[in-house]
């Protein structure tokens, strides 16, 4: 667990396990919850931008067992940046996992095709979350990632996101 200050209180980051079992056991509240929590901690500066990301971490690697509960939660509130935010990471994992870290010309022909979906829906997502977080930098960050892997440029959405969020180091990296 990752523990910051906020307002004299102990905020703690679930374990990626935590989180996990959190959504396994689909308490969508309790998640929702949690993410409110740390997106308004760190908007007022009391969170920083690493431990936001590292509440992520249960989306960033992907899990099977996870897609159903994270569809769920997306469709308990589609607005709700945290939930499609980490839709859209797990289907990015997914993406990455099926390209199997390789180039282009060597990537598996069975695995192409779900490659392109997972993908074009993660993308779909990502820039659906921008319309629902001022700042988003999450992401902006995830978007401009996977166009550079799709050997795309991402230098309009490196722009609108540091207007954004001009403060970031993760849009630095």
């Amino acid at each position: 667990m990752t523990t910051t200050m906020l307002d004299q209180r102990a905020l703690v980051i679930p374990s990626r396990n935590e989180m996990r079992n959190l959504l396994l056991e689909r308490r969508f509240e309790e998640v929702s919850a949690l993410y409110q929590r740390f997106h308004h901690a760190y908007q007022d500066k009391d969170l920083p931008e690493k431990d936001l990301e590292h509440a992520y971490a249960a989306s960033e690697a992907y899990r099977k067992e996870l897609t159903e509960p994270l569809r769920e939660w997306v469709q308990l509130d589609p607005y709700f940046y945290p939930a499609q935010l980490s839709l859209g990471l797990h289907l990015l994992a997914r993406g990455f996992q099926l390209r199997t870290y390789r180039l282009a010309r060597d990537i598996p022909k069975e695995n192409l095709q779900e490659m392109a979906e997972v993908m074009s829906k993660a993308k779909a997502i990502f820039l659906h979350c921008l319309t629902l977080d001022r700042q988003a930098t999450l992401a902006y960050t995830n978007l401009i990632h996977l166009r550079t892997q799709r050997g795309e440029r991402g230098w309009e959405e490196y722009i609108s996101a540091l207007k954004a969020n001009p403060e970031s180091m993760s849009l630095r990296r």
